[in-house]
């Protein structure tokens, strides 16, 4: 790979130019939980072969909603994206009526939630939600289905779907709707391609100190 021209190529890029042994970690209580550049990557194509075995089409929407920085939500956008998915992230102070409006304007076919709370709060108008179809939960909720289920649903044999899908997704191709707060309105949806974010990425590199 020559230089990254999509969103999930930067790992794969690295794996391949300089691989880390810690690449992510996040607090987990007493045990923190790690990744390398390849497990990482391993992580998302689990994500990504659950997604298709789930029924996700290219170009249908998935939306995140997380309190806080999770290993777990780079893992969902990657893997949403190598499935040729789009993700729309999601704040999590927004009011229930907001992800009303955001997750029936984007046509959300699944979501994922970092808490019991979000879960809770997603629940309670779902079923206004006529797309959407599945709600996950990052963490153990009483009540909720665990994001585990995603990268369990899939199987090694949808990962030549999955390389396929990767492969045709080009730069231009929309990779996220970021919806802004609608604190003077409705939100309104910020649609962004892999390429926006790419040059975004290569351009800010000779700024980063050495």
């Amino acid at each position: 790979m020559q230089q990254p021209t999509r969103l999930f190529d930067f790992p794969r890029y690295q794996l391949q130019n300089n691989p880390l042994e810690l690449m992510m970690s996040m607090p987990n209580g007493g045990n923190r939980i790690n990744y390398s550049t390849e497990s990482f990557i391993e992580a998302v194509d689990r994500v990504g072969r659950g997604l298709i075995a789930m029924g996700l089409e290219v170009g249908e929407k998935v939306a995140l909603i997380s309190h806080n920085n999770r290993c777990e939500w780079n893992i969902m956008d990657h893997g949403i994206m190598s499935a040729g998915g789009i993700n729309v992230p999601i704040y999590p102070t927004m009011t229930e009526a907001d992800y009303e409006y955001i997750l029936n304007h984007s046509e959300s076919k699944y979501c994922a939630v970092s808490n019991q709370d979000l879960y809770d709060k997603v629940m309670s108008i779902k079923d206004k939600v006529p797309t959407l179809q599945g709600v996950f939960v990052f963490e153990r909720a009483s009540n909720g289905t665990h994001w585990s289920e995603i990268t369990e649903a899939g199987s090694d044999a949808q990962q030549a779907e999955l390389d396929n899908r990767m492969n045709s997704v080009k730069p231009e191709d929309l990779a996220t709707i970021i919806y802004t707060s609608g604190t003077t309105g409705t939100p309104k949806g910020v649609m962004l391609s892999h390429q926006n974010i790419v040059q975004n990425i290569l351009h800010s590199i000779p700024r980063i100190p050495p």
